[in-house]
């Protein structure tokens, strides 16, 4: 089970209490990207958040602990910690989002206190530091502009995080190659489209995702690139994926017009490969 807070990402029509969104520090999120109210379904420019403060911080960390212990007590194997796509703990993390003065902010040491901060109160949560993930982007665009010290910040997030014995780490694979060369200063042989710096320092289970196919996928894993591979759009627009990858038949193509929508579109409505004419020729031929 994925936990996760939306931070500043969200709208106030959302919040209980009618008050704003809460970040690391009061800034929007900038660019085109709207946010849809509960209330009337129509979508709002981001508003400005408000910046917490300590004492919201102690409590968001309860909270995931909180939400960890929840999770167990209704029967889930483990949780998956959301720190990627501009969520709050990628807020924090990212020194665009997060000008702090105090210590979760300024340093990479402080942006990532947060984050392991939150690892340690979820494991304890859980029961088990082996029933806990957590999920990070390092190169994600969305809802933020990646960090300039990516390469530094996640490469000392991840040493620490091995120290946890977590079940796994999940990262997604970067899909642009506009990392400025200066991230990677401390970094000797790495390119700006690679996870294998944090594949070095993590040590524990590594599990990747991001446009991969069932040939590209195994290719990681036989290059020790990962330990898994995740599918996320394929697996929404392809009821029977697994089956599909075992045969090597195509894949559906997936609508991004219906991700997170409010009907059935684009969850019920997307065939299985006998139900196609692509994958009726194809099964003939196999």
């Amino acid at each position: 089970m994925q936990l996760w807070h939306c931070g500043r990402a969200s709208h106030p029509d959302y919040q209980p209490d009618g008050k704003l969104p809460m970040a690391p520090s009061a800034l929007r999120i900038e660019g085109d990207y709207k946010v849809v109210s509960p209330k009337d379904f129509q979508q709002y420019d981001y508003p400005v958040p408000r910046a917490m403060d300590k004492q919201e911080i102690k409590e968001l960390v309860q909270s995931f602990k909180q939400a960890a212990r929840n999770a167990m007590s209704v029967g889930a194997d483990g949780v998956e910690i959301h720190g990627a796509s501009g969520y709050i703990i990628n807020q924090f993390l990212n020194q665009l989002s997060n000008q702090r003065a105090d210590e979760y902010g300024g340093s990479i040491e402080n942006r990532a206190r947060l984050a392991l901060e939150i690892v340690e109160a979820v494991c304890e949560g859980a029961g088990s530091a082996g029933r806990v993930a957590i999920r990070f982007s390092p190169f994600g665009h969305y809802l933020m502009t990646p960090d300039p010290q990516t390469y530094p910040l996640y490469t000392y997030l991840l040493s620490e995080l091995s120290n946890f014995g977590l079940a796994f780490v999940h990262l997604v694979e970067p899909r642009s190659d506009d990392m400025p060369l200066s991230a990677l200063s401390n970094v000797s042989g790495s390119r700006p489209d690679s996870l294998a710096p944090f594949r070095q320092v993590f040590g524990g289970p590594l599990i990747v995702a991001g446009g991969h196919t069932g040939a590209s996928a195994a290719q990681a894993v036989q290059a020790d690139a990962a330990d898994a591979v995740a599918f996320g759009r394929h697996f929404i627009s392809t009821p029977d994926l697994v089956r599909r990858i075992a045969l090597g038949a195509p894949y559906n193509k997936y609508d991004r017009n219906t991700f997170y929508a409010q009907g059935p579109e684009g969850y019920t409505d997307y065939p299985f490969v006998e139900d196609t004419p692509e994958g009726k020729a194809f099964l003939a031929k196999a």
